[in-house]
């Protein structure tokens, strides 16, 4: 009887029935010699493979349970995805504590609701994603009410820390993952009821290499080209194109799965470039590359997103500088501000970034002069002879700071010196300080505390030892 309960396993009646066929072939035929066999009992000779005794049995048990086990397949689905629609209508009710909300985010969501944006090619209304809680950890609140357009031809910078939200939104236009709530509209299409028309419209390179290893380059490429229908005649120009464009003719021919991670990442966006999409999702395209493999992705991607939406997200602010018309930096979920990359430092920057580079037994005159010509400047960091102030935007012109500081320089020994705006990394990490994770003490993201006052020389020192006490280092100690 075991061998009936067991054969509710299809694995069990597969290989039963492989034993059973391979036992019978050993037999003899009993109509050849039937005298070898005194008992005459059918069971001593050889039968029809798929007789009950033989394969049969286990042949009716995997029949029928191919209906069964498919519709239990069909039936748990149906369970899960009601279970995920009942949760995500109540993670849906929850409501955010109040915050914010930025002038300009104000106004694109102005512009979305007006229908201003129908014609763009990325078009996200009120997105949001919340992840359930398991255990003792609550839920997870993984994009907050996501509204923004990205018309044809323009490049959308993502930035945010780990965990700010941005690679599960492209996980949901990329119908990766479901939304809990909002809509999204990608070339027109409905990101839901409409997923295989916008699949054929858009190309994807996710954060981490979807790479068989066992594959060429070139047989990637070749795969991909037929997944998104290309015309067979015209799938080896393509990839021919595709393999120069990206700079892989050293290593198409090699098994993805011994490339660098430089190259990997290679391989990945000329894959999300095949059949010219209209729209691109680059997540950390550059990551894991030497500064001139990043610079040489970057002259790729500029010249190849006429005409095509593109939303990039990077840890890089150079890069989103050099590649993105406009920026959105995400902070636990949200957009905390949108813009070019001029607006953000305009808007948001503190004002100029002074730095100069003396004498160490200047540093105290240095300091003088700058504060008491720079009102309200703030010493940032001090290393040795090398001073970096912040400067309010209102104190002078940038002309009069620069004749201020040409002035100084012979009295003062200056041996260089540099004036420039507050850079866009500096805007990034206040706004990144400001996430949940980060309060209390992420290293590097947390707001510092302020530097401590000046402190005369303790008497009896040597030259430098005033620098070198109050280096960062030292005060941490």
């Amino acid at each position: 009887m075991l061998k009936y309960l067991f054969c509710i396993l299809p694995e069990f009646a597969f290989s039963y029935s492989l034993y059973l066929v391979n036992e019978n072939n050993d037999k003899l035929d009993c109509t050849t010699a039937q005298k070898a066999y005194d008992t005459g009992d059918i069971t001593y000779c050889k039968q029809n493979p798929l007789s009950w005794d033989v394969a049969g049995m286990g042949v009716w048990f995997m029949f029928w349970e191919s209906f069964v086990y498919y519709g239990l397949v069909m039936l748990f689905e149906s369970c899960q995805q009601g279970c995920e629609a009942c949760y995500h209508r109540r993670a849906a009710n929850q409501q955010d504590e109040p915050y914010e909300i930025d002038d300009d985010l104000l106004a694109e969501a102005k512009r979305v609701e007006e229908g201003k944006a129908a014609q763009d090619m990325v078009l996200v209304e009120d997105l949001r994603k919340v992840y359930p809680g398991r255990g003792n950890v609550g839920p997870k609140v993984a994009v907050k009410s996501l509204t923004f357009g990205v018309p044809s031809g323009e490049v959308f910078g993502f930035l945010g820390i780990n965990g700010a939200g941005k690679t599960t939104c492209l996980s949901i236009l990329s119908g990766e993952i479901p939304a809990t709530s909002g809509h999204a509209a990608l070339a027109g299409l409905d990101m839901h009821s409409q997923r295989q028309a916008i699949n054929q419209l858009m190309g994807y390179c996710p954060q981490f290499d979807a790479l068989l290893s066992h594959l060429t380059g070139r047989e990637h490429l070749e795969m991909y080209c037929r997944i998104k229908g290309l015309r067979e005649d015209t799938i080896p120009l393509v990839v021919e194109d595709t393999i120069d464009k990206m700079d892989l003719r050293e290593h198409c021919d090699r098994e993805a799965g011994g490339y660098s991670g430089g190259n990997k990442r290679k391989l990945s966006v000329a894959i999300a470039l095949v059949g010219n999409p209209k729209i691109v999702f680059l997540d950390e395209p550059s990551t894991g590359m030497d500064p001139e493999a990043r610079r040489f992705m970057w002259d790729v991607i500029a010249s190849t997103m006429h005409g095509r939406s593109v939303i990039l997200t990077t840890h890089s602010m150079e890069e989103a500088e050099a590649l993105s018309n406009r920026i959105g930096i995400m902070v636990g979920g949200r957009l905390r501000c949108l813009g070019t990359g001029q607006h953000l430092k305009s808007r948001f920057g503190a004002g100029y970034t002074l730095e100069v580079r003396i004498p160490i037994h200047r540093t105290a005159d240095a300091r003088a002069f700058v504060e008491s010509t720079f009102p309200g400047s703030v010493c940032a960091e001090q290393h040795g002879g090398q001073l970096r102030y912040d400067i309010p935007r209102s104190t002078l012109q940038l002309g009069e700071m620069f004749d201020k500081m040409e002035g100084a320089r012979s009295t003062l020994e200056i041996q260089d010196y540099a004036l420039s705006q507050t850079t866009l990394e500096k805007i990034f990490l206040k706004f990144a300080a400001e996430q949940e994770e980060e309060i209390g003490g992420a290293p590097g993201l947390a707001a510092a505390p302020p530097p401590p006052p000046a402190t005369e020389p303790v008497p009896n020192m040597q030259m430098g030892d005033e620098a070198i006490l109050s280096s960062p280092r030292v005060l941490a100690l």
